[in-house]
Parts: structure tokens; sequence; C-alpha cells
């Protein structure tokens, strides 16, 4: 009997900011990386189905159906058989304590009996990562151990220890089974797991509260919210593309990228999308994590995207050895496209700090090293860049819209906060080629060589060039100075 081919609109995400998991409606994980999004994989059988997975299903394999608990991201599996009905409810801890959110690097799977006397199967195989060699087993009184990590990694449960093999056997009553990076557990499983499930379910409810939701497609923005939210890396900041590694674009193209990393550039429109839903930590989070980017680049060479830590990723190979998803390889780890050159992250970029100066809700946030950032990003030296050809896929686009009108608006903020920066820093970040400014005085545009500021020049032609743009058709919000000629001459 051969094996059925997986669906991606078949699996359900759960997670807590710090890891997440794919789990089948079969009610088996086959995709879990840990402790972080970014490391090997335990499971991994949504790649190869020799890589490991955590079975929790039906004796027969039989799917059953998912569905969250409302507006939460823990998911119960409802699984029908011959004999009767269970469900497993899914569920990785986070909530508030002591000040401070709690997200462990745990799993938790509760499972309870509906009707009748259901048959089922339990077996946890965790591999080492990309190897895919199976973990060495050690049994407990209650638990499971599995040497070979950099961790402990242990499944603690209330079930009988022989139970754990793959065999057949009748739930008779509600078991739990928790699956821990580190510290294990210590403490009584059942009501650890009740308290823990209902502080979950508690928390990613009021976070949902918490959101601006429009009145239509509510249900697909809570859940499209709750599904990128999980793909924030709680503890540096970082807004991971994907959770997953070589899922191809398209069947037999062989594009399997490895997604599991930062993009600079599309970070921001997440963090725009969670603007309009009213949430703001992830913004001032993205860019802690921008800042410490930075400040290892003095010359601001920033790559596309990096690990959730802040560093570079590893370099790209091709993990051989795996089959790939349902067959359709390569499987890739790492992504070379750290080594091109994207010039339109400095656009979106300046525009995910911009609102530090511009809206009063973040004015604690306004401290010189975001400025400096701010100041650096949007240079006038970095205009140059348009003239050296980006590599990778953005060599195929045009110069970005959002990197001139991000330029454009940068005097704004720099006549804002023009008394807290240094003299030596308005000259290197605000000096405007003497030629230039000498062209646009003759033109009568107002520039007069003594009389003002390169601050004031830097504006002026930017507001013109801004100008041309918005002639041009582009929607971009315009500068005070531009919208006001606009205005004058009866352009809209």
């Amino acid at each position: 009997m051969g094996v059925s081919p997986i669906e991606l609109s078949a699996l359900g995400l759960i997670g807590n900011c710090q890891f997440s998991a794919l789990v089948e409606r079969t009610g088996t994980i086959v995709w879990c990386c840990l402790p972080r999004f970014d490391s090997p994989p335990v499971f991994g059988s949504l790649l190869d189905r020799d890589a490991g997975q955590f079975i929790t299903g039906a004796e027969d394999g039989t799917p059953g159906t998912q569905q969250y608990v409302g507006n939460t991201n823990v998911l119960d599996t409802i699984i029908t058989t011959r004999t009767g009905r269970f469900r497993i409810r899914d569920f990785a801890p986070r909530f508030e304590q002591h000040g401070r959110m709690f997200r462990p690097t745990m799993l938790i799977r509760q499972i309870d009996p509906l009707d009748g006397s259901p048959r089922m199967v339990v077996r946890c195989a965790p591999t080492l990562g990309w190897t895919k060699a199976p973990a060495t087993v050690t049994a407990g009184s209650h638990h499971l151990r599995f040497e070979g990590f950099a961790s402990g990694l242990r499944l603690t449960t209330d079930l009988p220890i022989a139970h754990l093999d793959g065999q057949p056997f009748t739930l008779t009553a509600p078991q739990r089974l928790v699956l821990t990076w580190g510290d294990p557990v210590e403490e009584p499983l059942a009501p650890m797991c009740d308290t823990f499930a209902a502080a979950t379910i508690a928390h990613w409810q009021h976070w949902v509260k918490q959101c601006n939701i429009p009145p239509s497609f509510q249900r697909e923005v809570i859940r499209s919210a709750l599904a990128l939210k999980l793909h924030c890396y709680e503890d540096t900041g970082a807004i991971i593309a994907a959770g997953t590694t070589s899922i191809p674009e398209s069947a037999g193209s062989g594009r399997t990228w490895d997604y599991r990393y930062c993009w600079l550039r599309d970070a921001y429109y997440v963090v725009d999308a969670f603007r309009l839903l009213g949430q703001f930590d992830e913004r001032e989070r993205f860019i802690n994590y921008l800042l410490n980017i930075a400040g290892a680049h003095d010359d601001l060479a920033l790559a596309p995207l990096y690990s959730v830590s802040g560093t570079l990723p590893e370099d790209e190979y091709i993990a051989s050895t795996w089959a790939g998803f349902n067959g359709d390889g390569p499987v890739r780890v790492g992504n070379a496209a750290m080594r091109h050159q994207q010039h339109d992250i400095f656009g979106e970029l300046v525009l995910a700090l911009a609102p530090v100066f511009f809206d009063e809700r973040f004015s604690a946030e306004r401290t010189p090293a975001t400025l400096d950032l701010l100041l650096r990003l949007g240079a006038p030296p970095r205009l140059r860049a348009r003239r050296t050809r980006a590599s990778g896929n953005t060599a195929r686009r045009p110069c970005p819209r959002r990197f001139r009108v991000s330029c454009a608006g940068r005097p704004r903020i720099a006549r804002r906060w023009w008394r807290r920066v240094t003299v030596p820093q308005k000259r290197r970040d605000f000096a405007v080629p003497q030629r230039r400014s000498s062209r646009r005085s003759s033109r009568g545009h107002g520039i007069r060589n003594g009389n003002r500021s390169s601050g004031d020049m830097t504006e002026t032609i930017l507001t013109r060039r801004f100008s041309r743009w918005r002639r041009c058709g582009s929607s971009a919000p315009m500068t005070p100075a531009c919208a006001a000629r606009s205005r004058a001459s009866g352009r809209t």
C-alpha cells in the first residue's frame, strides 16, 4: 500500500513564537524544528517519510477533522474510528506569567475519548536533524528520553510506557503527552496541562480582542493574523518568511528554497500588517532586531536575510539523502540569497522606523541609536545604489518606488529632530553635490547658495523629484512642500 501524498491545505499550524509545528489530519506531527525555527528538524517527515514523526492517531491511520479553538492557535483534531471517537488537542504554551511572556520549548498533546472505546496508536520517533539518524531512546518510569541532541529532549506522559511503541491500544481515559526541550516536567502532569491549556486559550483570545478587525471576512482576517503572529520569533524580534524549507514553488520546478529566515524587506510588510491590526509590539521588537544587525555593519552593507538570532545563516547546501516534499526535491538547507544585493531593503526599513518619529504613541522609542540608523538608511549616498545592478530575483525588477518615497520623507524627520543630530552627522548625511544645487538654483527653485542649509537643499531636491513621481501616477504619500504645490496648481 503506497503512502498518501501530503496536502499543505491539510496541515494545522501550532506554535508559541519560539518554535512551530505542523500537524496532519491523521494526528501526526510531520514538521517541527527545535529549539527555534531555523534549527534542524526533530520531526521531518514532511520532506522525507523516514525523517521522524510523532504519531498520535487511529490504528489504521484514518484522517480526522481539524479546527482551532475559537480565536486561538490551539488545534483540535477529532478522529472517528470503527469503535469510537477521540480528540487530540495540540498546542505550545504561551501566556503571561510573572510579568513576562511564558513560552517554553514545550509541545503538549491532550488526548480525550469522546464516544465509545476508540483504538489508537502513539509513537514518538525523533531524528537527529539532517542526518535522519534515529535518536537513542532511554525509557524511564513515566517518560522517554531521547539522546543525541544539543539539549535534553524528553517525552513525559501518563500513558503506560508500553503503549508508546506504536502498538494499538484502547483509549479509556484522558491522556497527556508533553514533549520538552531542555528542562523536563517535574510536576503533576494532568493539572499542569489543564492549567497551561486554559491560560494559552485565554491569552490568544485576549490578543485577538485587542486587534482592529474589519467588518468583512472577520474569521479569515483573524486566522491570518494568528498565523502571522506564529512567524514572529519573540526572543529577538525577527519575523521569518515561513516555518518550512524546500516546499516547491511548483511541481518539478526545482525551486525549493529555505525560508526559515528573516527577510528584512518582507518583514516590513508583516510589521505594517500588524499596524493595521492595531498591534505594535511586533514592530518594536523588529526595530530592536534591526538595530542589533545594523550595529555590526557600520557601512550598512546589509544582506537581504538573516537568521532569527541576527547572524548570517549557514551556507546553502543540498541534503542529498532527503526525498523532498512528496518526492519533489531537492531539499535545501540555508539560503544563498544572503549573498545577493537587494537595494530596496533600505526603503522598507526606513518606512518601518519612520513611525517612531511621526507617531506620538511611540515617543518613548525615540533614541539616538534609532535616529542615527534612520538617517544612515536614507542618506543620499544610498541613492547611488540605484546605479548598481541588484542580484538575485530583484535584478528583474525596476528600482522600487518605496525606496525613493522613503528618501523623500526622510528630511521631514531630520527637520523635526534637527537639534538632536550632531554637526558632523549633518554634514555627512545631508551633504548635496554643489553641481546639483547650483543647477537647481539656476532654474529658480528657491535655493540660493550660502543662504540655506544643506538639509534644506536636500529637502527641496527630493521634493522636486518626489513631485515628478507623483505626476507619473505614483500613489505614494506626498511631502508637505510637494502637497502644497500640488494644491496650488490644482492637481490632486
